[in-house]
C-alpha cells in the first residue's frame, strides 16, 4: 500500500530584486476536461500573481490547476494537482500552502482573494496525504476573476478602521490594466460550465464579434457621452462605499427595526457590495445581448439571452452564489421529482420557480435588510421576484421554470429587463433612519439598476440594437434605453455553493429526487 506523503510542496519565495521576472495573474480558463489540461510553469491552467522562485517550483515539479479539499479548511486543504497516467484517477492532489502566502505588495490580489474569485470545477484525485492513497472530491480553480469578471470576493470591502480608501483598493486592483473591465468575458470564448469542449449541462460565455470601440473607450455614441466602464464602476462603488460607512450606525438601526437584530459592519457590507457588484455582471450579459449584431441572415435569435430557449449564462462567483442560495427558500413546499433519470420534471420545475420567487421576494423586501443584505443581489437581477413560467402574471415574455442540468448545477432563469427594478419604495423605508441626503445617494446608485450612473452605456446600447436591426437612432440623449431588448438571462448556482449556502433546501432537494439524475460524484 502506498503510504502517505507527510510533506507539501515548498511554496516558493515572494518577491525579490534579485530574482526576475514575477509573472502577472494569468487569464483564461483550462475548461472541464481533465485530459485536456497542461502542467507546469506554462501549463494553461489560470493562476495568481506568481514569483520568479513560485514559478521554478511550479516547473520544476509539473504543477497543475490550484485546488482545494472540498470541506477541508482553507489553510490546510490549499494544494494543487499533478498528472499520474499510472493511477486509477490519472491526476492526483498534493498539498502547497499556497492560500496563505504573503507576496507582499505586488499590485495585484492576494493568492486568497484570487481563490475566491475564481470559478471552481469538482474533480476526483487520489489524495496523496493519505495512506494508500484514496480517491477524494477536490475544489479546482478553472477559470479566473479577470476572465470572468468575478471580482466580488468575500472580503471586508469597508475596513472600519480605514474607510473607505482601505477598502476600495483590492476592488479596483483588479480593474487595474484590464481595460476590457466589465465587458471582459462577454468578448470571449466558451464559459467553464459546457459548451464546445464537449460538455454537457451548462452555459457558455458568449462571443461578441467586433464589440464597439465605446465598449472600453467612451465617447460619443449616437448623441449619447459614455464614459469608459472602468470609471463607471470607480464612481459607483466610491460613492456607494463612502455612503454606507458613513453612515452604517443609521443602516444597523434601521435594520435592528425590522429584524431585532444586530448586524455587524462587515457582514452587512460585504453581502450589501456583492449584490451591487453580482447585479453589475448580470447587467453586463444584458449589455452584450443587445450590442450582438445579428447573424448574416438579419436574425438575433442565435444570440444567447434572445429567446428563453437560448438563455444568457450569468455568472457569479461562489461568494455571490451562496448569498444568492441564502434567499431561495427552505424547499419545504417542493413535491417530489418524477424525472428520475431524466431530469427534473415539469410540475417539479413549476414548483420550483414559484417557491424561488417568494424566496427571492422575502429575502429582497426592505432592502434585503431580513436576509441581512444577502438578498441585494437577488434584487439586483431579478428584482422582487423571478419572472418565469410560474409567475401568475407570466406572459410570452416569461423564461423558462428552474433546472437541474447533468452536472447538478441550479439553473435560474429570468427576464432581464427594467420594467420593475425601480428601488423608490426599498429607499423610502430607510429615509426616517438615514436621512434624505444618504437615501439619495444609495438610490442614485440603485435605480433602474444597476444605476443611473450606467444610463448614457444602457443607451448606448439600446441605440447599437436599434441600429442593428435597420434602425436610425437619434441623438437625444438617453432614449437608447427604450430600444433595449429583454435578455433572458441564466444564473447558475454549482451544488457546492448551493449546499453551503442554503443546506436545508439543498437537502430537500436531494431528498425529493431533483438530483437522481447526477452522477453522485459530482455532488457534495
Amino acid at each position: 500500500m502506498s503510504s502517505a506523503v507527510t510533506s507539501p510542496f515548498n511554496m516558493g519565495n515572494g518577491p525579490s530584486a534579485f530574482l526576475t521576472p514575477d509573472y502577472a495573474p494569468v487569464q483564461g480558463t483550462c475548461g472541464t476536461i481533465v485530459a485536456n489540461w497542461t502542467f507546469g510553469g506554462a501549463g494553461n491552467y489560470p493562476r495568481p500573481f506568481t514569483s520568479f522562485s513560485q514559478r521554478v517550483v511550479e516547473a520544476s515539479n509539473a504543477l497543475g490547476p490550484f485546488a482545494m479539499r472540498i470541506g477541508d479548511a482553507a489553510n490546510i486543504g490549499d494544494g494543487r494537482i499533478i498528472f499520474d497516467p499510472t493511477m486509477p484517477e490519472p491526476i492526483s492532489f498534493r498539498e502547497q500552502r499556497w492560500y496563505t502566502q504573503d507576496d507582499g505588495f505586488t499590485g495585484y490580489p492576494s493568492k486568497a482573494e484570487w481563490w475566491q474569485g475564481c470559478i471552481k470545477y469538482v474533480v476526483r484525485a487520489h489524495d496523496l496525504h493519505i495512506d494508500g492513497h484514496p480517491v477524494g472530491l477536490f475544489e479546482v480553480a478553472i477559470t479566473n476573476p479577470i476572465e470572468t469578471e468575478i471580482f466580488n470576493m468575500p472580503f471586508d470591502p469597508f475596513n472600519i478602521l480605514g474607510g473607505i480608501f482601505g477598502s476600495v483598493p483590492p476592488i479596483l486592483g483588479l480593474i487595474t490594466g484590464v481595460p476590457a473591465f466589465p465587458l471582459g468575458p462577454f468578448l470571449g470564448g466558451p464559459g467553464p460550465l459546457g459548451g464546445p469542449d464537449g460538455n454537457s449541462g451548462g452555459p457558455i460565455i458568449p462571443t461578441i464579434p467586433n464589440p464597439p470601440s465605446w465598449i472600453l473607450g467612451g465617447g460619443d455614441v449616437f448623441g449619447d457621452i459614455v464614459d469608459t466602464a472602468d470609471s463607471y464602476v470607480n464612481t459607483a462603488m466610491t460613492t456607494l462605499g463612502e455612503t454606507l460607512a458613513n453612515n452604517f450606525n443609521n443602516f444597523s438601526s434601521w435594520v435592528n427595526s425590522l429584524t431585532n437584530e444586530t448586524i455587524s459592519q462587515g457582514d452587512w457590507n460585504v453581502n450589501f457590495i456583492d449584490g451591487v457588484l453580482t447585479g453589475q455582471t448580470c447587467m453586463n450579459g444584458h449589455i452584450g445581448h443587445n450590442i450582438t449584431p445579428p447573424d448574416g441572415n438579419g436574425s438575433f435569435n442565435g444570440i444567447p439571452g434572445e429567446l428563453k430557449s437560448n438563455p444568457r449564462p450569468c455568472i457569479l462567483g461562489d461568494f455571490s452564489q451562496q448569498n444568492l442560495s441564502s434567499v431561495l427558500g427552505d424547499g419545504s413546499g417542493l413535491p417530489n421529482n418524477t424525472g428520475g433519470s431524466n431530469g427534473v420534471d415539469s410540475n417539479a420545475r413549476n414548483s420550483m420557480g414559484g417557491v424561488f420567487s417568494t424566496g427571492i421576494f422575502n429575502g429582497t423586501v426592505h432592502f434585503a435588510q431580513p436576509s441581512n443584505a444577502r438578498g441585494m443581489g437577488a434584487f439586483l437581477i431579478c428584482g422582487r421576484s423571478i419572472f418565469n413560467e410560474a409567475n401568475p402574471e407570466a406572459n410570452s415574455f416569461a423564461a423558462q421554470n428552474p433546472d437541474i442540468d447533468n452536472n447538478g448545477n441550479l439553473h435560474i432563469y429570468d427576464t432581464y429587463d427594467f420594467g420593475v427594478n425601480n428601488a423608490s419604495d426599498l429607499i423610502n423605508n430607510a429615509r426616517p433612519f438615514i436621512g434624505n441626503d444618504a437615501a439619495d445617494a444609495v438610490e442614485a446608485i440603485l435605480d433602474t439598476m444597476p444605476g443611473f450612473y450606467a444610463t448614457p452605456f444602457l443607451s448606448a446600447a439600446g441605440k447599437t440594437r436599434q441600429f442593428n436591426s435597420g434602425g436610425t437612432p437619434n441623438d437625444i440623449p438617453l432614449s437608447g434605453v427604450s430600444q433595449l431588448q429583454n435578455t433572458y438571462q441564466d444564473v447558475v448556482i454549482t451544488p457546492q455553493n448551493l449546499q453551503r449556502g442554503n443546506p436545508q433546501l439543498y437537502q430537500q432537494l436531494k431528498d425529493r429526487g431533483y438530483f437522481n439524475h447526477v452522477d453522485s460524484s459530482k455532488l457534495p
